[in-house]
């Protein structure tokens, strides 16, 4: 991934950096982000899910959409700089939890910025050929829905209430804070200290870190 200016970069420490791979990998896993952007009336963020447009594994075009009541909505504009933000699972990490050096509390988590430039689809056919792709990536189980099944004279009647857009992609990053930067008994002790927690996602973070360790065998799963 290239390096770009400092000041507008995302914040990864070298030990803590993802691949591309990886980046894309927790996206498909949870499609659920902020879309940032910022006009002449300040910054505007909304939640939405966000789908690669093909599954290509060089796709650098995300499609989403949002309500047209949504001021964010019609701020949208053709070329306009877009940040998409993805938090993956995070949790605190207790300085008990490390048993062969002092430390003081911290946090482990997965995160990715995608930055990119907008372009709004307003068009009928584009508007729907977004929510048929959420659905068809989304639907990837033992019964599938399609949009096909919907009451198309119902989707017709709700198309004008949303905004779709696409973001490509210039730019990849993200951080995987996993204490990589301590040894793996280190790394194994912080685990089973995640793994008798159970608090909100330690559970898997510690398997994330079982994983890198290979220890999966051996972890508390």
């Amino acid at each position: 991934m290239e390096t770009r200016d400092p000041l507008i970069a995302m914040h990864v420490p070298p030990h803590f950096g993802a691949t591309e791979a990886q980046i894309r990998a927790q996206i498909i896993a949870e499609p659920f982000g902020q879309l940032v952007t910022c006009d002449s009336a300040g910054l505007a963020a909304t939640a939405t899910p966000f789908l690669f447009e093909s599954d290509g594994p060089n796709e650098m075009c995300l499609l989403g959409h949002m309500a047209n009541r949504n001021p964010q909505a019609a701020t949208l504009q053709d070329g306009m700089p877009g940040l998409a933000l993805f938090m993956g699972p995070q949790c605190y990490v207790s300085p008990r939890m490390f048993l062969e050096s002092a430390e003081l509390p911290t946090w482990n988590y997965i995160a990715c910025q995608l930055r990119g430039r907008l372009t709004p689809i307003d068009d009928e056919a584009g508007k729907l050929a977004v929510l048929a792709r959420t659905a068809a990536v989304m639907e990837r189980q033992g019964n599938p829905w399609s949009l096909a099944e919907a009451d198309m004279a119902r989707v017709t009647r709700l198309l004008p209430h949303i905004r779709g857009f696409r973001l490509t992609v210039e730019r990849l990053e993200g951080a995987r804070r996993l204490n990589q930067n301590k040894p793996a008994s280190e790394r194994n002790n912080i685990m089973t200290g995640l793994f008798d927690s159970g608090a909100g996602d330690s559970y898997r973070i510690a398997g994330l870190m079982a994983a890198d360790l290979g220890t999966l065998a051996s972890a508390r799963v």
